[in-house]
């Protein structure tokens, strides 16, 4: 079994830096909770902003800054851990931070708000959270924040490969005959004689032949193909 010890630091420089002595941030909630097993068990940190667990048996932990979070005083006995879900990282308001500057208005973030560990033989010291001073500005692009429009206008150029294939596509032709028929005379066959009984004449019909053709393309996609055509009757 080892301890687990740290601090959840103010660090008003952002700096992460505390050689000088850091203001550590007190009552803040700090989960520990074994990754394996979820057993967890939350303490709130000292007035010196100092965190400790007791009793951590070997294994893979997560130690959470986890505000919001019912706790007990530090130090903690780990062997009071019970399962549970996984602490969701929350910081405190910067009214728990000691003298901030003026201007700031919360606390975010200088370094990760979780942190993982591995327990062995040996304490683990200095598993510190620094938390900094911020200020959220909203800003609105129109003049009257009450009564704001937007308009955002984009662009893009997309370049699909399009394979298109040109089709006559005939059906089955249909022949019909006319009904006007043409009677021509002609010369004799019989170049040679005269004889008023040989003559010659020509016929003619005409023979109609409709073949129904489909014109259109085929186009090609990106695998994906379809067929636009028409048809012509004459």
């Amino acid at each position: 079994m080892i301890n687990i010890i740290g601090h959840v630091y103010f660090d008003a420089r952002r700096t992460m830096d505390v050689s000088g002595g850091g203001n550590g941030i007190a009552n803040v909630p700090v989960v520990l909770q074994n990754i394996q097993t979820t057993a967890r068990l939350t303490v709130y940190t000292s007035n010196a902003g100092k965190y400790i667990f007791h009793n951590v048996p070997e294994g893979e932990y997560r130690i959470v800054e986890a505000y919001g979070e019912p706790a007990v005083q530090s130090p903690g006995d780990f062997n009071n851990a019970v399962p549970g879900p996984v602490p969701e990282a929350a910081l405190p308001p910067i009214s728990y931070a000691p003298s901030p500057p003026t201007g700031a208005a919360h606390l975010d973030s200088v370094s990760p708000s979780t942190i993982y560990v591995t327990a062995g033989s040996s304490n683990l010291d200095d598993q510190d959270f620094f938390n900094g001073p911020a200020a959220y500005i909203e800003r609105t692009t129109c003049f009257e924040a009450e009564a704001c429009e937007r308009s955002v206008c984009r662009s893009f150029d997309i370049s699909v490969p399009v394979t298109i294939t040109p089709l006559a596509i005939p059906d089955t032709p249909e022949i019909r005959c006319s009904c006007e028929i043409e009677v021509s005379p002609g010369h004799s066959p019989c170049e040679n004689e005269s004889d008023d009984n040989n003559f010659k004449f020509t016929i003619t019909q005409k023979i109609y032949v409709d073949i129904p053709i489909k014109f259109g393309a085929e186009v090609c996609y990106d695998e994906t193909c379809a067929v636009e055509s028409g048809e012509c009757d004459d």
